[in-house]
Protein backbone atom coordinates (compact mmCIF):
# COMPACT_ATOMS: atom_id res chain seq x y z
CA UNK A 1 0.00 0.00 0.00
CA UNK A 2 1.40 3.61 -1.03
CA UNK A 3 1.37 5.93 1.26
CA UNK A 4 -0.68 8.94 1.46
CA UNK A 5 1.19 12.21 -0.22
CA UNK A 6 -0.03 14.28 2.53
CA UNK A 7 0.39 13.93 5.98
CA UNK A 8 -2.04 15.27 8.28
CA UNK A 9 -1.74 17.52 11.98
CA UNK A 10 -4.43 16.88 14.68
CA UNK A 11 -4.90 19.78 16.58
CA UNK A 12 -5.29 19.50 20.06
CA UNK A 13 -5.77 21.60 22.72
CA UNK A 14 -4.00 24.93 21.67
CA UNK A 15 -2.24 22.70 18.84
CA UNK A 16 -1.07 24.68 15.40
CA UNK A 17 0.46 23.55 12.53
CA UNK A 18 2.09 24.68 9.51
CA UNK A 19 2.94 22.71 6.40
CA UNK A 20 6.52 24.53 4.85
CA UNK A 21 7.37 21.68 2.44
CA UNK A 22 8.35 18.31 3.95
CA UNK A 23 8.62 19.75 7.04
CA UNK A 24 5.69 20.43 9.13
CA UNK A 25 5.68 23.52 12.08
CA UNK A 26 3.80 22.33 15.18
CA UNK A 27 3.05 24.77 17.68
CA UNK A 28 1.97 23.94 21.29
CA UNK A 29 0.49 24.94 24.22
CA UNK A 30 2.84 24.31 27.52
CA UNK A 31 1.74 21.57 29.69
CA UNK A 32 -1.18 20.54 26.90
CA UNK A 33 -0.78 17.11 24.34
CA UNK A 34 -0.05 17.38 20.17
CA UNK A 35 -0.29 14.23 18.11
CA UNK A 36 2.36 13.77 15.35
CA UNK A 37 0.52 11.74 12.65
CA UNK A 38 2.24 9.28 10.17
CA UNK A 39 -1.12 9.66 7.83
CA UNK A 40 -1.72 5.52 7.62
CA UNK A 41 -5.07 4.73 8.50
CA UNK A 42 -3.86 1.18 9.72
CA UNK A 43 -0.80 -0.37 10.23
CA UNK A 44 -0.48 -3.78 8.31
CA UNK A 45 2.00 -6.34 7.74
CA UNK A 46 4.99 -5.76 7.22
CA UNK A 47 4.87 -2.12 8.15
CA UNK A 48 7.83 -0.63 9.71
CA UNK A 49 7.60 2.93 11.91
CA UNK A 50 10.05 4.84 13.12
CA UNK A 51 10.23 8.47 15.32
CA UNK A 52 13.45 9.34 16.19
CA UNK A 53 14.43 13.49 17.58
CA UNK A 54 16.89 16.02 17.26
CA UNK A 55 18.23 17.73 14.88
CA UNK A 56 21.46 15.39 14.01
CA UNK A 57 21.25 12.47 11.42
CA UNK A 58 19.59 10.34 12.07
CA UNK A 59 18.77 11.74 15.65
CA UNK A 60 18.05 9.83 18.69
CA UNK A 61 15.16 6.75 18.52
CA UNK A 62 12.26 7.66 20.48
CA UNK A 63 9.71 5.41 19.30
CA UNK A 64 9.29 2.19 16.80
CA UNK A 65 6.44 -0.28 15.61
CA UNK A 66 6.89 -3.33 13.35
CA UNK A 67 4.12 -5.64 12.31
CA UNK A 68 4.30 -9.09 10.87
CA UNK A 69 2.10 -11.81 10.05
CA UNK A 70 1.08 -12.56 13.64
CA UNK A 71 3.46 -10.42 15.48
CA UNK A 72 3.47 -7.05 16.94
CA UNK A 73 6.84 -4.69 18.61
CA UNK A 74 6.29 -1.95 19.97
CA UNK A 75 9.26 0.24 21.41
CA UNK A 76 8.75 3.63 23.56
CA UNK A 77 11.59 5.30 25.12
CA UNK A 78 11.96 6.01 28.74
CA UNK A 79 14.73 8.24 28.59
CA UNK A 80 14.11 12.35 29.71
CA UNK A 81 12.46 14.12 28.56
CA UNK A 82 10.35 11.42 27.06
CA UNK A 83 9.70 9.01 29.85
CA UNK A 84 5.84 8.95 31.14
CA UNK A 85 4.99 11.66 28.07
CA UNK A 86 5.55 9.21 24.77
CA UNK A 87 2.86 7.39 23.29
CA UNK A 88 2.42 4.82 20.23
CA UNK A 89 -0.75 4.39 18.47
CA UNK A 90 -0.46 0.56 17.91
CA UNK A 91 -3.20 1.26 14.92
CA UNK A 92 -1.34 3.93 13.08
CA UNK A 93 1.77 4.71 14.08
CA UNK A 94 1.00 8.14 14.94
CA UNK A 95 2.84 9.87 18.22
CA UNK A 96 1.24 11.53 21.26
CA UNK A 97 3.63 13.82 23.44
CA UNK A 98 1.40 14.48 26.37
CA UNK A 99 2.27 16.83 29.45
CA UNK A 100 4.94 19.10 27.08
CA UNK A 101 7.84 21.07 28.29
CA UNK A 102 10.42 22.89 27.07
CA UNK A 103 12.51 20.08 26.33
CA UNK A 104 10.33 18.45 23.95
CA UNK A 105 10.48 21.74 21.82
CA UNK A 106 12.78 20.28 18.07
CA UNK A 107 12.64 18.19 14.92
CA UNK A 108 10.79 15.24 15.36
CA UNK A 109 11.75 12.83 12.07
CA UNK A 110 9.54 10.33 10.94
CA UNK A 111 10.38 7.25 8.59
CA UNK A 112 8.14 4.76 7.16
CA UNK A 113 9.09 1.20 5.27
CA UNK A 114 6.30 -0.85 3.66
CA UNK A 115 6.53 -3.29 0.85
CA UNK A 116 10.84 -2.22 0.32
CA UNK A 117 9.51 1.52 0.05
CA UNK A 118 10.33 4.03 2.30
CA UNK A 119 8.81 7.37 3.32
CA UNK A 120 9.50 10.33 5.38
CA UNK A 121 8.05 13.39 7.10
CA UNK A 122 9.99 16.04 9.78
CA UNK A 123 7.61 17.56 12.38
CA UNK A 124 9.40 20.77 14.38
CA UNK A 125 7.84 20.85 17.41
CA UNK A 126 7.88 23.95 19.28
CA UNK A 127 6.78 23.96 23.01
CA UNK A 128 4.92 27.41 24.17
CA UNK A 129 4.27 28.66 27.59
CA UNK A 130 1.06 30.51 28.25
CA UNK A 131 0.80 34.06 27.47
CA UNK A 132 1.54 36.42 30.12
CA UNK A 133 -1.36 39.70 30.57
CA UNK A 134 0.53 42.49 29.43
CA UNK A 135 1.27 44.90 31.98
CA UNK A 136 0.67 49.21 32.40
CA UNK A 137 3.31 51.10 34.38
CA UNK A 138 4.51 54.64 34.22
CA UNK A 139 7.50 56.17 36.63
CA UNK A 140 5.68 58.27 39.23
CA UNK A 141 8.58 60.25 39.13
CA UNK A 142 7.99 61.59 35.89
CA UNK A 143 5.11 63.87 36.95
CA UNK A 144 6.67 65.87 39.30
CA UNK A 145 8.96 67.01 36.71
CA UNK A 146 7.19 66.80 33.57
CA UNK A 147 6.39 70.33 32.53
CA UNK A 148 2.80 71.79 32.08
CA UNK A 149 1.92 70.21 27.79
CA UNK A 150 4.60 67.79 28.28
CA UNK A 151 3.72 64.16 27.01
CA UNK A 152 3.43 61.51 29.71
CA UNK A 153 5.52 57.90 28.68
CA UNK A 154 3.77 54.61 29.47
CA UNK A 155 5.15 51.16 29.35
CA UNK A 156 3.39 48.19 28.46
CA UNK A 157 5.56 44.81 28.87
CA UNK A 158 5.51 41.50 29.58
CA UNK A 159 8.22 38.86 30.35
CA UNK A 160 8.56 34.96 29.54
CA UNK A 161 7.48 35.22 26.38
CA UNK A 162 8.47 34.15 23.14
CA UNK A 163 7.73 35.06 19.42
CA UNK A 164 4.99 37.58 20.47
CA UNK A 165 4.02 40.75 19.22
CA UNK A 166 3.23 43.80 21.71
CA UNK A 167 0.56 46.09 20.14
CA UNK A 168 -0.86 49.51 21.43
CA UNK A 169 -4.57 50.40 20.26
CA UNK A 170 -6.13 54.00 20.57
CA UNK A 171 -9.76 51.88 20.60
CA UNK A 172 -9.98 49.70 17.78
CA UNK A 173 -7.15 51.71 15.47
CA UNK A 174 -3.23 50.52 16.08
CA UNK A 175 -0.99 53.37 17.86
CA UNK A 176 2.26 50.79 17.85
CA UNK A 177 4.04 47.51 17.93
CA UNK A 178 6.65 45.47 18.59
CA UNK A 179 7.62 41.68 18.13
CA UNK A 180 10.16 39.57 19.76
CA UNK A 181 11.83 35.95 19.49
CA UNK A 182 13.42 35.15 22.89
CA UNK A 183 12.16 32.39 24.71
CA UNK A 184 11.74 33.12 28.00
CA UNK A 185 12.74 36.68 27.58
CA UNK A 186 10.82 40.12 27.66
CA UNK A 187 9.35 42.71 25.74
CA UNK A 188 8.20 46.31 26.57
CA UNK A 189 6.69 48.99 24.19
CA UNK A 190 6.44 52.87 25.01
CA UNK A 191 3.31 55.18 24.47
CA UNK A 192 3.73 58.80 24.57
CA UNK A 193 0.44 60.08 25.76
CA UNK A 194 -0.69 63.94 25.77
CA UNK A 195 -1.88 65.99 28.01
CA UNK A 196 -5.90 65.71 28.41
CA UNK A 197 -6.10 62.58 26.32
CA UNK A 198 -9.13 60.94 28.00
CA UNK A 199 -9.31 57.87 25.46
CA UNK A 200 -9.32 54.52 26.30
CA UNK A 201 -6.15 52.17 25.34
CA UNK A 202 -5.13 48.59 25.51
CA UNK A 203 -1.83 46.75 25.06
CA UNK A 204 -2.35 43.42 23.32
CA UNK A 205 0.52 40.32 23.37
CA UNK A 206 -0.16 37.36 20.73
CA UNK A 207 1.15 34.80 18.81
CA UNK A 208 -0.02 32.54 16.63
CA UNK A 209 -2.10 30.80 19.00
CA UNK A 210 -3.71 33.21 21.20
CA UNK A 211 -4.06 36.13 22.98
CA UNK A 212 -4.40 38.96 26.33
CA UNK A 213 -5.27 41.90 26.35
CA UNK A 214 -5.33 44.84 29.05
CA UNK A 215 -7.29 48.18 29.07
CA UNK A 216 -6.70 51.37 31.15
CA UNK A 217 -7.24 55.08 31.01
CA UNK A 218 -4.76 57.13 30.63
CA UNK A 219 -6.52 59.59 32.86
CA UNK A 220 -5.70 57.37 35.72
CA UNK A 221 -2.20 56.40 34.82
CA UNK A 222 -0.91 60.15 33.74
CA UNK A 223 -2.62 62.81 35.71
CA UNK A 224 -1.99 66.57 34.98
CA UNK A 225 1.28 67.93 36.17
CA UNK A 226 1.20 69.72 39.07
CA UNK A 227 0.90 73.40 38.58
CA UNK A 228 3.58 75.92 38.84
CA UNK A 229 3.47 76.30 42.94
CA UNK A 230 3.16 80.22 43.97
CA UNK A 231 6.05 81.51 46.34
CA UNK A 232 5.08 80.53 49.80
CA UNK A 233 3.19 83.32 52.46
CA UNK A 234 5.01 84.33 55.51
CA UNK A 235 3.21 82.92 58.50
CA UNK A 236 0.59 85.87 60.08
CA UNK A 237 0.89 85.69 64.11
CA UNK A 238 -2.06 87.27 65.64
CA UNK A 239 -3.98 87.96 68.69
CA UNK A 240 -7.61 89.22 69.90
CA UNK A 241 -6.76 92.30 71.58
CA UNK A 242 -9.84 92.62 72.87
CA UNK A 243 -9.39 89.18 74.95
CA UNK A 244 -6.39 91.24 76.81
CA UNK A 245 -9.36 93.59 78.83
CA UNK A 246 -11.17 90.23 79.81
CA UNK A 247 -8.59 87.99 80.26
CA UNK A 248 -8.19 86.98 83.84
CA UNK A 249 -4.64 86.61 85.65
CA UNK A 250 -3.46 83.04 85.18
CA UNK A 251 -5.62 82.44 81.91
CA UNK A 252 -3.40 81.51 78.64
CA UNK A 253 -3.26 83.70 75.91
CA UNK A 254 -4.61 82.36 72.70
CA UNK A 255 -2.04 83.23 69.31
CA UNK A 256 -3.07 82.30 66.10
CA UNK A 257 -0.70 81.39 62.97
CA UNK A 258 -2.03 82.71 60.00
CA UNK A 259 -1.16 81.79 56.05
CA UNK A 260 -2.95 82.29 52.72
CA UNK A 261 -2.97 81.50 48.92
CA UNK A 262 -1.22 78.00 50.26
CA UNK A 263 -1.87 74.94 48.47
CA UNK A 264 -0.66 71.05 50.14
CA UNK A 265 1.39 73.02 53.03
CA UNK A 266 1.90 72.53 56.54
CA UNK A 267 1.90 75.24 59.03
CA UNK A 268 3.42 74.55 62.43
CA UNK A 269 4.47 75.81 65.87
CA UNK A 270 7.87 75.45 67.63
CA UNK A 271 9.14 76.17 70.70
CA UNK A 272 12.60 76.96 70.17
CA UNK A 273 13.34 73.78 68.13
CA UNK A 274 10.78 71.80 69.88
CA UNK A 275 7.75 70.94 67.50
CA UNK A 276 4.71 72.06 69.92
CA UNK A 277 1.88 71.46 67.28
CA UNK A 278 1.18 71.44 63.61
CA UNK A 279 -1.86 71.04 60.63
CA UNK A 280 -1.58 70.19 57.17
CA UNK A 281 -3.83 71.75 54.22
CA UNK A 282 -4.08 70.70 50.64
CA UNK A 283 -7.14 72.96 49.28
CA UNK A 284 -5.34 75.66 46.89
CA UNK A 285 -5.84 79.46 47.17
CA UNK A 286 -7.35 78.26 50.54
CA UNK A 287 -6.32 79.52 54.27
CA UNK A 288 -4.60 77.71 56.73
CA UNK A 289 -4.65 78.62 60.65
CA UNK A 290 -2.60 77.01 63.36
CA UNK A 291 -3.88 78.24 67.22
CA UNK A 292 -1.32 78.55 70.69
CA UNK A 293 -1.92 78.52 74.13
CA UNK A 294 0.36 80.98 75.80
CA UNK A 295 0.79 80.46 79.54
CA UNK A 296 0.72 83.80 81.55
CA UNK A 297 5.04 84.80 82.01
CA UNK A 298 5.67 82.47 79.27
CA UNK A 299 9.08 84.29 78.03
CA UNK A 300 10.15 81.45 76.04
CA UNK A 301 10.69 81.90 71.78
CA UNK A 302 8.41 80.69 69.24
CA UNK A 303 8.43 80.76 65.56
CA UNK A 304 5.45 79.26 63.22
CA UNK A 305 6.71 77.83 59.87
CA UNK A 306 4.72 77.35 57.22
CA UNK A 307 6.46 74.81 54.95
CA UNK A 308 6.04 72.44 51.68
CA UNK A 309 7.67 70.10 49.66
CA UNK A 310 10.21 72.79 48.05
CA UNK A 311 10.14 75.60 50.47
CA UNK A 312 9.41 76.96 53.44
CA UNK A 313 8.78 80.55 55.84
CA UNK A 314 9.48 80.90 59.18
CA UNK A 315 8.13 83.65 62.03
CA UNK A 316 9.54 84.09 64.85
CA UNK A 317 7.84 86.06 67.67
CA UNK A 318 8.44 87.06 71.27
CA UNK A 319 5.32 86.04 73.14
CA UNK A 320 5.73 88.80 75.91
CA UNK A 321 4.94 91.27 72.86
CA UNK A 322 2.18 89.74 71.96
CA UNK A 323 0.68 88.21 75.26
CA UNK A 324 0.80 90.94 77.54
CA UNK A 325 -0.31 90.38 81.24
CA UNK A 326 -3.64 90.96 82.08
CA UNK A 327 -4.08 94.87 83.14
CA UNK A 328 -3.86 95.81 86.58
CA UNK A 329 -6.81 97.98 88.55
CA UNK A 330 -6.38 101.25 87.56
CA UNK A 331 -6.16 104.56 89.58
CA UNK A 332 -10.05 105.44 89.17
CA UNK A 333 -11.43 101.97 90.00
CA UNK A 334 -9.17 102.49 93.44
CA UNK A 335 -10.77 105.71 94.05
CA UNK A 336 -14.14 104.59 93.23
CA UNK A 337 -13.33 102.08 95.79
CA UNK A 338 -12.35 104.81 98.29
CA UNK A 339 -15.65 106.49 97.57
CA UNK A 340 -17.79 103.54 97.92
CA UNK A 341 -16.18 103.46 101.65
CA UNK A 342 -16.26 107.03 102.48
CA UNK A 343 -19.69 107.26 101.70
CA UNK A 344 -20.92 105.35 104.79
CA UNK A 345 -18.21 106.65 107.12
CA UNK A 346 -19.19 110.04 106.22
CA UNK A 347 -23.17 109.46 106.75
CA UNK A 348 -22.37 107.80 110.13
CA UNK A 349 -19.38 110.42 111.07
CA UNK A 350 -22.55 113.10 110.32
CA UNK A 351 -25.08 111.16 112.24
CA UNK A 352 -22.60 111.05 115.06
CA UNK A 353 -22.13 114.90 115.09
CA UNK A 354 -26.03 115.55 115.13
CA UNK A 355 -26.65 113.53 117.82
CA UNK A 356 -24.23 115.20 119.79
CA UNK A 357 -25.34 118.76 119.17
CA UNK A 358 -28.71 118.11 119.85
CA UNK A 359 -27.72 116.23 122.89
CA UNK A 360 -25.64 119.31 124.09
CA UNK A 361 -28.79 121.50 123.19
CA UNK A 362 -31.23 119.66 125.35
CA UNK A 363 -28.67 119.28 128.24
CA UNK A 364 -28.50 123.53 127.82
CA UNK A 365 -32.25 123.52 128.03
CA UNK A 366 -32.19 121.47 131.34
CA UNK A 367 -29.79 123.63 133.24
CA UNK A 368 -31.31 126.76 132.44
CA UNK A 369 -34.67 125.45 133.41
Amino acid sequence: MHLKSAFLLCLLGGVFGADTGNTESVWVMLGDSVTLHTGIGSVRRDHHVVWRFGPDSPGSRVAELMKWSYMLSVFVSGKMPFRDTLQLDHKTGSLTINNTTPEHSGLYKLTIIHNRKTSRKKFDVKVYAPLPVPVISTDSSQDSHRSAGAACVLMCSVTNASRVTLSFFKGSDLVSSVSGSDFNGSLSLPLDVEPHDENTYSCVVNNSISNHTTLFNTTDLCPPPPAASAPLPVPVISTDSSQDSHRSAGAACVLMCLVTNASRVTLSFFKGSDLVSSVSGSDFNGSLSLPLDVEPHDENTYSCVVNNSISNHTTLFNTTDLCPPPPAASDESLLYCLLLLLIPVTVIAVLLCVCRKRRKAEQETDENC
